[in-house]
């Protein structure tokens, strides 16, 4: 999970905008990682400068906070220039 994050923002960074869309939908992107799911999320962001600072917009988000505290199994974390990804999944 953390090269499906990794790679979905080296993607936001290469056409420098902030998005969850991507080459692939993130249903297809989790199950290509080889995981058989059941719910899956994506928070991104943009120009936090830390870990810490995208950690806490999140948070004081309600719907990226619902993701953060939901019932997932695995997560994955990436940034690259500035756009971080959180993904998330339950297995199935």
């Amino acid at each position: 999970m953390n090269k499906l994050a990794q790679d979905h923002s080296n993607h936001q960074s290469a056409i420098k905008t902030m998005t969850h869309d991507d080459t692939k939908p993130l249903g297809d992107r989790v199950t290509a990682c080889g995981i058989r799911w059941g719910g899956i999320a994506e928070n991104v962001a943009y120009n936090s400068k830390t870990v810490a600072q995208a950690i806490q917009a999140w948070t004081n988000s309600p719907g990226h906070y619902q993701n953060m505290i939901g019932d997932y199994e695995i997560v994955g974390f990436g940034e690259t220039n500035l756009y971080w990804t959180q993904d998330f999944a339950r297995y199935l």
